[in-house]
């Protein structure tokens, strides 16, 4: 009984601000933990604080809703219809600088775009590392990062487990996200993959990705295993800056990962579609569609 509160209460929070129209486009959160997290470490006076923004003109859902202090992860299904579907599937991770999660404009909207070409979605709101009042991370990003990548693995095991359920293919199961979110796929896809083959993916993208330098240094021992990435960056971000991103790729073309990236000249950190930003940006979601064919994702 306690669970099903629980669940109760994040379901009427996440609903919290949305239109009727919206609130028949976003499925049901389920908790990413059914049987709870043990001695979570992660844990809030206030949890799962939401505040909201604008939403860009044309998204999916009208709504900007961005959640902090987030102890208790919960996810998101959504499926394409049936004569529509390819068989794959993706978690979807949106970013925040592990502060916040923008779960609508880097969640939502993402699923609710690639439901109609045929993708299945499984978004997560992870657990944040949210400042308090002084300014302060609860925990320092070496320590809390390894209970992220526990959020973001347990998407990709869910998506396994229930496969034939959902008519996916378990060989066809990525991750991807932006920002923060990002920074999270890499952090997944640089885990050995011997620690739990049932939640690596099969293919990743990193949209404005928050990169670090040490990846080039993680990039090299793990190369034989990485799946393929696709990158998406634009000129004018000065948050996630296009030129990590590009010695990222020179990284990755060096190990012969295969991997591909564009760097858009337009497009400010936070584009997700790219709706308004530009004409050529907001293609990054064909060119990923046909990319997911050249690597073999997608059947001709």
């Amino acid at each position: 009984m306690k669970r099903l509160c629980v669940c109760t209460v994040l379901v009427c929070l996440c609903l919290t601000q949305l239109s009727s129209a919206d609130k028949a486009k976003v499925t049901h959160e389920h908790l990413l933990w059914p049987d709870g997290i043990e001695d979570n470490p992660i844990s809030y006076d206030q949890p799962n604080r939401m505040r909201t923004y604008d939403a860009q003109p044309d998204a999916p859902l009208g709504t900007c809703r961005v959640y902090s202090k987030v102890q208790t992860p919960t996810y998101y299904i959504y499926q394409p219809a049936p004569n529509k579907n390819t068989g794959v599937a993706m978690v979807v991770l949106p970013g925040g600088g592990y502060r916040d999660i923008w779960l609508d404009k880097e969640g939502h909207n993402i699923a609710l775009f690639f439901k109609e070409r045929g993708i299945t979605s499984l978004v997560v709101k992870y657990r944040t590392n949210t400042k308090d009042q002084d300014g302060k991370q609860p925990m320092p990003l070496e320590q809390y990062l390894p209970h992220a990548v526990r959020d973001a693995q347990q998407g990709i095991s869910i998506l396994r487990a229930r496969a034939a359920e959902l008519n996916i293919d378990p060989t066809r199961i990525g991750m991807g996200g932006f920002s923060a979110g990002g920074h999270l796929t890499l952090s997944v896809c640089l885990t050995p993959v011997e620690e739990d083959p049932q939640s690596y993916p099969d293919f990743a993208f990193l949209i404005y990705p928050w990169l670090m330098d040490y990846f080039e240094s993680q990039v090299p021992p793990a190369a034989k295993r990485l799946p393929p990435m696709f990158m998406v960056n634009g000129q004018e971000d000065d948050v996630t800056p296009p030129g990590m991103c590009a010695s990222f790729y020179q990284c990755l073309c060096k190990h012969k990962v295969p991997a591909e990236m564009h760097i858009y000249a337009k497009g400010r950190h936070g584009f997700s579609l790219g709706l308004g930003t530009g004409h050529s940006t907001a293609q990054w979601k064909n060119s990923f569609m046909q990319w997911l064919k050249d690597v073999n994702m997608i059947d001709e």
